[in-house]
C-alpha cells in the first residue's frame, strides 16, 4: 500500500502541473495585446528627407540670423533719427519757384516724403550753367544757399555713417538672401512628417519679411508653391492621425 503511495505522488503532480498549465495558457492569451493575438498589416514607418531636415536646419540658423541683423538695423536707424540734423527752414520748399533746385526729401527706408530740399549740386549746376554772376543779388542768394546745403549734407551724412545703418542694412539684405534661397531649395521638396511640415510652415512665417529685407517684390509663384508644398503635407498628415 505504501508503495503504491509513493508511485502515485509523482504523478499526480505531474497532472496538477498539466492542469495548472491549462488553465493559465487562455489567461495568458487574453492578456496579450490585440495586436499579437491577431495578425494585422504592420504599417510602413513614414521617414522625412534627409535633404529637407539638412535644409530645415540651415533655415532655423538663418532665420535667427535675419532676425539679429534685423534688430541691429532698427537700432542703428534709432541712433542715426537722434542724432541726425534738422533741415534748415530756408533748405525747404513745398511749391512754386526753385523746384528744379530741389529734391524730394527720402526716409532711410526709400519712402519720398512731401518736403522738397535744396540740394547743393542742383544749385551750383544751376549757377554754373546759367553763368549766374555770385554779385548779384540772386548769384548771392543762390551762393548762400548751396553753401547752406552743402554743410546740412555733410553733417547728415556724417551722422548716418556714425550709426552704422548703411552696414547693418546690408547685413540684413544678405541675410535675408539666404533665407530666400532656402525658400527655392525647399520648394523643390515634399514634407513627408509633421518635422517636415513645421519646417515649410517656419519658412512660410518669415518669407514676407525677408523679401522685403532684400529688396524683392514678393513672389506669388515661389509663395505659392511652398503654401502647397505645406497643404499638402498637412492634409497627408492628417489622413495618417
Amino acid at each position: 500500500m505504501a508503495d503504491n503511495k509513493t508511485t502515485t505522488r509523482p504523478a499526480r503532480r505531474r497532472f496538477f502541473t498539466m492542469l495548472a498549465g491549462a488553465v493559465a495558457a487562455p489567461a495568458a492569451a487574453a492578456a496579450l495585446p490585440a495586436t499579437a493575438a491577431t495578425t494585422s498589416p504592420v504599417e510602413p514607418v513614414i521617414a522625412e528627407s534627409p535633404e529637407l531636415l539638412a535644409l530645415g536646419e540651415r533655415l532655423a540658423a538663418k532665420i535667427a540670423e535675419l532676425k539679429l541683423a534685423t534688430a541691429a538695423k532698427d537700432e542703428a536707424r534709432t541712433i542715426y533719427g537722434q542724432t541726425k540734423p534738422a533741415v534748415p527752414d530756408e533748405l525747404t520748399t513745398r511749391a512754386g519757384g526753385d523746384r528744379h533746385l530741389t529734391d524730394n526729401d527720402f526716409d532711410l527706408e526709400g519712402n519720398i516724403t512731401d518736403v522738397m530740399v535744396y540740394r547743393s549740386r542742383l544749385i551750383r549746376s544751376h549757377l554754373a550753367l546759367y553763368e549766374i554772376n555770385g554779385r548779384t543779388k540772386e548769384g548771392r542768394r543762390y551762393h548762400r544757399l548751396a553753401r547752406l546745403a552743402r554743410k546740412y549734407e555733410k553733417a547728415d551724412a556724417a551722422a548716418l555713417k556714425a550709426s552704422g545703418y548703411d552696414d547693418r542694412r546690408d547685413e540684413e539684405r544678405r541675410a535675408a538672401e539666404d533665407v530666400i534661397a532656402l525658400a527655392r531649395a525647399l520648394a523643390k521638396l515634399e514634407p513627408a512628417t509633421a518635422m517636415g511640415a513645421a519646417i515649410f510652415a517656419r519658412l512660410m512665417m518669415v518669407y514676407d519679411e525677408a523679401s522685403r529685407a532684400a529688396g524683392y517684390l514678393s513672389s506669388d509663384t515661389l509663395t505659392g508653391k511652398l503654401s502647397r508644398r505645406l497643404a499638402g503635407a498637412t492634409l497627408r498628415i492628417a489622413g495618417r492621425a
